[in-house]
């Protein structure tokens, strides 16, 4: 009978120690999955930043490059006025 009892209360004891042990391991997921989910949306939030910033540059570049042409296409128009002798009209055409 005493060797029944001690039987038993190992058994209880190592339900309780399995137990506790699987609850520490839970909340050691349950932790884990919570800074996986912070951790994507961090990446989220910086993916969605660098695509601003990267549209924002590109508006730019697009807008430069625009400035870019009608500053060719105004000199060429000038240089085209200026052999025909008459510049100042370009200027006129501008205003």
């Amino acid at each position: 009978m005493l060797m029944w009892m001690m039987k038993r209360a190992l058994t209880i004891k190592c339900r309780v120690l399995t137990k506790y042990y699987a609850m520490a391991s839970e909340d050691k997921f349950n932790n884990l999955l919570r800074w996986i989910e912070e951790f994507e949306w961090t990446q989220v939030e910086v993916d969605k930043r660098r695509s601003d910033e990267s549209l924002s540059q590109d508006g730019g570049s697009i807008m430069d490059t625009q400035i870019q042409k009608n500053a060719k296409d105004l000199q060429i128009s000038v240089e085209k006025k200026q052999t025909k002798g008459d510049a100042h009209h370009v200027f006129d055409e501008m205003l």
